[in-house]
């Protein structure tokens, strides 16, 4: 049997539906292409719930829109990998937060600066909502270099460059001053 035999069928057994009814099947029968595409496009969040709720959105929009005259399965392709990568560019965008657990007392630094110095240093030598200030104050609270990559949602090996730089100007500017900045 071709593709387009499967096709025919298939839109003869959905014509037989009011227009709700066909929509709920259509998402029902293609809802494994939403995680299909998710971990195409993003096997590092295949799981995410974000990620496969944009697929099924997608999904329902490429189903609200078939006109019934060609074939779904590539509307529903486009339209989850559509809503998928507008999420993806939207959370790149996003500068996350990393939580700040640790407690003070914990933290012991080269040069016996405390934790809120620091922290001021970093704040004052980063862009605002940098990626960068992110990982170094996450560093600064106790994270790994893997763990504070992985809350950013960023490769380590980036986190890593990142944090030498940032490190690096650090660095620097406790030099030139004697104490952080």
């Amino acid at each position: 049997m071709s593709k387009e035999e499967i096709w025919q069928r298939e839109r003869e057994e959905l014509a037989e539906l009011n227009r709700e009814d066909m929509v709920e099947d259509l998402i029902r029968r293609y809802r494994p292409m939403v995680y299909a595409s998710a971990r195409r496009l993003a096997p590092w969040l295949r799981q995410d719930e974000d990620l496969l709720q944009c697929g099924l959105i997608g999904l329902w929009k490429a189903a609200e829109g078939w006109d019934e005259a060609r074939p779904f399965p590539p509307l529903a392709r486009r339209c989850i990998e559509n809503e998928m990568c507008t999420y993806l560019r939207q959370r790149q965008r996003e500068v996350p937060t990393v939580p700040l657990r640790r407690v003070e007392e914990t933290l012991v630094y080269e040069d016996d600066h405390s934790a809120w110095e620091l922290a001021d240093a970093v704040e004052r030598i980063t862009a605002p909502g940098s990626r960068e200030r992110a990982l170094l104050l996450a560093v600064a609270e106790g994270y790994t270099v893997t763990e504070a990559a992985r809350r950013l949602g960023m490769p380590r090996q980036t986190a890593a460059r990142k944090l030498r730089r940032g490190g690096q100007r650090l660095r620097l500017t406790v030099a030139k001053t004697g104490r952080p900045v």
